[in-house]
């Protein structure tokens, strides 16, 4: 992940392709990431920065449009733009409660059996502030995968609007 500045806030990038295969860049404020810490979330920190940080680039199914109602500021149909990737990366990544945010420290595990990895994601609808990033990295985290599609999360047909990739 790489740091920069824009509108007088830190936004961390990374540098990853959309459904159909164009170069765009994946950001996330400063302040979410402070606000994991603060709450001591060890395990979605090192997820970041191990798998959605270094794993971005190889996802193998993209879909447009969550299922359930969202709105974001006036947007009430904020659902319809989220898209989801997923993958299935070989491993997972945490801290030990001693080591905890040392990214020297990161460690390795296998990544659990039967799942896959999702992230979700927004547009970027304030581009002219945020030149930089494409889209915004809102959620990742662990999820069944499909028996209907493999790499994909269990229900997909049922959660996703539309499959792009």
């Amino acid at each position: 992940m790489k740091p920069i500045q824009e509108k007088g806030e830190i936004i961390y990038l990374i540098e990853g392709v959309d459904h159909a295969g164009e170069q765009k860049v994946f950001g996330l404020p400063k302040n979410q990431i402070e606000a994991h810490w603060e709450r001591g979330s060890n395990i979605k920190l090192a997820q970041l920065f191990g798998i959605v940080d270094q794993g971005i680039v190889l996802v193998e199914h993209v879909f447009q449009g969550l299922k359930r109602p969202l709105c974001d500021g006036e947007d009430m149909d904020a659902d319809r733009l989220k898209l989801v990737f997923s993958w299935k990366p070989i491993l997972d990544y945490c801290w030990l409660e001693a080591n905890r945010f040392d990214d020297s420290k990161l460690e390795t595990r296998q990544a659990p059996v039967g799942k896959v990895f999702v992230v979700i994601l927004s547009p970027n609808k304030v581009k002219d502030a945020y030149p930089s990033t494409d889209f915004w990295i809102e959620r990742w985290y662990w999820v069944r995968e499909s028996n209907t599609l493999a790499k994909a999360p269990v229900g997909w047909e049922d959660r996703y609007d539309i499959k792009l990739k």
